[in-house]
C-alpha cells in the first residue's frame, strides 16, 4: 500500500450536460478532491462518457471537475466508457494499477456480457445514450435494468459470476490480497472485493483505504 491513504471513486460518466448526462455533482466532487488532496487519489474508470458524447463537449460541461481532476488526482484507470483516450485531465489512462498488495481495476473485464460481446456493449452503451438525448432522460437506465433482467447479469442482475471472476483473478496473482473496481455501480467492501460504485444521479459512493 502506499505512504497515504488512499481515496478511490469511479464511474462518473461525465457527460455534456445535455439530458444524456448522468452526473449532477460538480461541486460536490471538486470540494471532495480538493480536501482530500494528501491522499492518493485514483479514479477507477468510467471518468468520461466517451462513448455517447465528444470529449470538448464533456470539457465544457464540467470544466471546474476536470481542472480538479487534473490538479489532485494521482492515478487514472481506464473503462469500457472512455478507453478510448489515451489521456484525461492530463493524466495518462491506464488499464490497471497495483498499490501493495490491493490491485485497481476498473472492472468491465469480468462482466460476463462484456467478456462475450465487448463490441456489443459499447454499441448499446452508445443507442442508451441516444435514446437519453432525443427520447427520455432515464431511457438509458431503463434499457440497462431491462437487458440485465432478461440475461440475468449486470448490474442490476445476478453479480456473484462477476465477483467470482474477479476473486479468481486474485488468487491467480501472487502478492494481492484484494481488488477494487468499479462498473457494476453497486458499491460493496468485503474483505478481498471492494467496488466504488458510482456518481451518478444520486450516488457518491467513496472508498478510503489506511496505510
Amino acid at each position: 500500500m502506499s505512504h497515504s491513504p488512499v481515496l478511490a471513486i469511479s464511474d462518473l460518466h461525465l457527460g455534456d450536460g445535455s439530458a444524456s448526462d448522468d452526473f449532477h455533482a460538480d461541486e460536490e466532487l471538486v470540494q471532495l478532491l480538493f480536501t482530500r488532496k494528501e491522499m492518493t487519489i485514483v479514479l477507477v474508470g468510467d471518468i468520461f462518457e466517451l462513448l455517447q458524447c465528444r470529449r470538448a463537449w464533456i470539457e465544457a460541461a464540467h470544466p471546474e471537475v476536470c481542472q480538479a481532476i487534473e490538479d489532485f488526482a494521482d492515478y487514472l484507470i481506464a473503462g469500457n466508457h472512455d478507453w478510448v483516450a489515451e489521456v484525461l485531465c492530463g493524466h495518462e489512462l491506464i488499464p490497471d494499477l497495483i498499490l501493495g498488495s490491493t490491485l485497481f481495476v476498473h472492472g468491465h473485464q469480468f462482466d460476463p456480457m462484456f467478456r462475450r460481446d465487448p463490441d456489443l456493449c459499447r454499441i448499446g452503451s452508445w443507442l442508451g445514450g441516444m435514446a437519453e438525448r432525443f427520447i427520455h432522460p432515464n431511457a438509458d437506465y431503463w434499457l440497462t435494468m431491462f437487458i440485465d433482467w432478461i440475461t440475468g447479469v449486470g448490474r442490476w442482475g445476478d453479480l456473484k459470476e462477476y465477483e467470482r471472476a474477479a476473486t479468481d483473478l486474485l488468487r491467480k496473482q501472487k502478492g494481492l490480497d484484494r481488488i477494487i473496481l468499479g462498473h457494476t455501480h453497486q458499491w460493496k467492501v468485503g474483505k478481498r472485493y471492494l467496488n466504488t460504485g458510482a456518481w451518478v444521479g444520486n450516488q457518491r459512493d467513496v472508498i478510503i483505504l489506511s496505510p
